[in-house]
């Protein structure tokens, strides 16, 4: 999506792996952290250092969505499960928290499969 931040146009993106939905407006504005509308230039508005850490947030968590889709899909639907209530009881209101646990859980279990293959 374009933003506005200090007057300048940016982009700021997420894309769901599986349906190809971005859905970056839709987090960004569930917290609350867009700072107004541009109605001349039909944009939402941010600040910079809230834009900063959303752009460094977003692109970290496209990564795992991808890597936590490649793990999920290279299991059986046993695993799947797993993997699965893994990554939600790993949930938490804090953002960042709650991504970290995840890289973990998805590196243990890229771990694991990387020794089944050996």
């Amino acid at each position: 999506m374009k933003i506005l931040v200090n007057n300048e146009v940016r982009e700021i993106e997420i894309t769901d792996p599986r349906t190809g939905c971005k859905w970056e407006q839709d987090l960004i504005g569930n917290c609350d952290d867009f700072d107004g509308f541009d109605d001349d230039r039909e944009m939402q508005m941010i600040l910079p250092e809230t834009f900063a850490w959303w752009d460094n947030y977003l692109r970290i968590e496209q990564d795992l969505q991808y890597r936590a889709k490649a793990v999920h899909d290279g299991l059986d639907s046993d695993g799947q499960e797993k993997f699965a209530q893994a990554m939600i009881d790993a949930g938490d209101g804090d953002f960042e928290v709650m991504q970290n646990s995840q890289i973990q859980i998805v590196e243990e279990w890229e771990s694991l499969n990387l020794n089944k293959e050996s």
